[in-house]
């Protein structure tokens, strides 16, 4: 990785690959405390008369339960892992969805993968209805920073009080302290860093999102930074998240991608809910079929693939795979990522990068854990 340099984390748009020892951040977000400017996403605020209602009808998951108030500036909220689907059951993008304030009157807060974006927004157009629900673009005044690693939720609090001037509530490590609207912050634990590739049990760092305006982020990456925990940038963050096996729009999925190819199906759906759009798709396959391509782990060793290198069973012709993503693992020590693979193929397994007689790549299921 060459060496970026060090600049605000807080800047314009575009996080940082890494600070200049991505070794010694990975290891801060593992065994300690890292913090991450998430300049790679966008948030969304969805509004109106009846924004929540409004999303139920659109997205895959339900809408988030109503806050509850922790006393007079503080409430807890819930944070849903959810799709945005095309009639036709394919991927548009996934996002997150809480609460922009503790009021339904405030909005919901959509956090999205900048991939998904310019999708996002032109289903929104189409399906939203602008008497009952707008959706904006918050992303030039609301910054995203996610706090990992086991010291992370003390260290988290602290600044939470230092900037707040107030204690925090525990609970409030999911929910929020006011509205966005007027200089809150929204927190919300996450689980999406936890996980592994292979038979190995899920491990990482817990970790934390926070949104909030530009000048509290300031102050919060200040705080945080003074009391040792550690800026660490992109591809740090994307190693932890191939480690634990997600998913990652614009890459490992696209606007193709059927969900339950990418091992969505029990994750990113209320299946008792109403109707969503591309529902009957999904149903249909869920009772009526089966699809022909999974999203797995891959262990490819010493090796260096390529993305989009098809995968083989030795011997045969016939490509049976292609790699979606990959990435030096510090954990395992090799390189590791994800692609698809023939549902044939049943993992544990191993296959063969480029052709049939090319070198073994380990093929391993996926963990299926909550995205958020």
């Amino acid at each position: 990785m060459t060496n970026t340099g060090a600049q605000s984390m807080t800047g314009s748009r575009g996080a940082l690959r890494h600070y200049g020892d991505p070794a010694g951040e990975y290891r801060a977000a593992i065994e300690d405390a890292a913090l991450f400017d998430r300049q790679d996403r966008k948030t969304l605020r969805v509004f109106g008369r009846a924004p929540g209602q409004m999303l139920q009808g659109i997205l895959t998951n339900s809408a988030p339960s109503q806050p509850v108030e922790l006393g007079d500036v503080f409430w807890k909220g819930e944070t849903n892992y959810s799709l945005l689907l095309t009639p036709k059951g394919k991927v548009v993008t996934d996002l997150q969805v809480t609460w922009f304030g503790p009021t339904e009157e405030q909005g919901l807060l959509l956090d999205l993968p900048e991939a998904g974006f310019e999708g996002a927004m032109a289903s929104f157009k189409r399906y939203l209805p602008p008497r009952m629900a707008k959706v904006e673009d918050a992303s030039e005044r609301i910054r995203h920073l996610t706090v990992a690693g086991p010291r992370g939720a003390d260290a988290l609090r602290g600044a939470l009080q230092a900037v707040i001037q107030s204690p925090c509530p525990e609970e409030w490590l999911a929910g929020g302290a006011g509205s966005l609207e007027s200089g809150g912050i929204v927190v919300s634990p996450s689980n999406e860093l936890v996980g592994s590739v292979g038979d190995d049990p899920p491990v990482g760092p817990v970790a934390y999102h926070v949104w909030c305006s530009l000048d509290t982020a300031e102050q919060l990456t200040e705080t945080l930074t003074a009391n040792g925990v550690r800026p660490a940038g992109g591809s740090v963050y994307h190693a932890l998240h191939a480690e634990a096996g997600r998913p990652l729009f614009g890459t490992d999925m696209i606007d193709s991608t059927i969900p339950i190819e990418a091992g969505l199906g029990e994750i990113a759906f209320d299946h008792n809910k109403g109707c969503y759009t591309g529902q009957e798709v999904i149903v249909r396959i869920r009772h009526r079929g089966r699809v022909n391509w999974h999203l797995r782990g891959l262990r490819f060793g010493e090796s260096t693939p390529r993305i989009g290198q098809e995968l083989f069973q030795a011997g045969e012709e016939k490509p049976i795979g292609r790699v979606t993503r990959f990435v030096p693992s510090p954990r395992y020590g090799e390189t590791i990522g994800l692609g698809y693979v023939r549902r044939e193929v049943e993992p544990p397994a191993v296959v063969q990068l480029g052709g049939p007689e090319g070198t073994d790549v380990g093929v391993a299921e996926l963990p299926n854990l909550p995205l958020r």
